[in-house]
């Protein structure tokens, strides 16, 4: 029957899981790592300078820009891992298909540890994403108050904790790769897929405009950072929480915004 309903980005549920997890976030972080102090962290000149580093000192020089953004001054260590294992139950890892590309554990001596696989210092996107993800289990370990998800959706809240600290362009520019290859010799070709992180594409898209409407930031600024084939998702997203107002008016009464 005409008129059809536009049909919502992410269903219901799933939308309602992102609000009340990033209102948990808020409210757990209404004074440290608060929205009121936070920004949106891009991909642009200006953002992640550096004086020619490379290997692990531009790795760490990265890292401590990030943490500067994610407004965290708490002592972590960054570890370089040219192959990660698992290695005990303390130990959190962010995944790209089979390929670990950072940790997050507890140590003996109390200063967090994070490491990240050398080869993301040539994906400088892919290493701030994982960086921030790694930095989101702190704001996750550290709340005053236990997760009101699952316990195992503790990744999946700790991708929301990165977007919330100001970098789900990066989770969302990372999520999901597409990449051409060829073989002459055998004469073959075709494409390889690759994912990045816990939550689904959509989910970050979602989570990003969740925060950018909290925020009461510019879209404009997101749509031109964005890689093209998420500004839809994106705009539609904006769209879904456009007409949530009371959840977004409720979150921002707890910043005070």
């Amino acid at each position: 029957m005409w008129p059809f309903k536009r049909k919502p980005f992410l269903d219901p549920e799933t939308a309602d899981w992102h609000i009340e997890n990033f209102e948990w976030l808020v409210s757990c972080y209404s004074n440290s790592q608060s929205l009121t102090h936070s920004q949106l962290v891009l991909p642009k000149p200006g953002y992640f300078p550096n004086d020619g580093e490379e290997g692990h000192a531009l790795a760490e020089r990265i890292f401590e820009q990030v943490k500067h953004y994610a407004l965290i001054d708490w002592p972590v260590r960054l570890v370089k891992r040219d192959a990660i294992q698992k290695s005990g139950r303390s130990l959190f890892e962010v995944n790209q298909g089979r390929s670990i590309l950072g940790t997050f554990q507890s140590t003996t001596d109390n200063i967090p540890e994070i490491s990240y696989a050398a080869n993301l210092v040539n994906e400088p996107i892919s290493l701030i994403a994982t960086l921030a993800h790694e930095l989101g289990h702190l704001l996750v370990h550290g709340a005053p108050k236990k997760p009101i998800c699952e316990a195992d959706e503790e990744e999946f809240l700790t991708d929301l904790a990165a977007i919330y600290l100001g970098f789900g362009v990066f989770l969302a520019n990372s999520a999901f790769e597409t990449e051409q290859w060829r073989d002459d010799a055998l004469g073959t070709q075709g494409w390889s897929t690759s994912r990045q992180g816990y939550l689904p594409e959509a989910d970050i898209v979602f989570a990003l405009a969740l925060f950018v409407t909290v925020k009461g930031l510019d879209p404009a600024e997101i749509v031109s950072t964005l890689k093209s084939r998420l500004v839809k998702s994106f705009e539609a997203a904006m769209l879904d929480l456009k007409n949530r107002p009371e959840d977004i008016a409720r979150i921002r009464a707890l910043e005070g915004l």
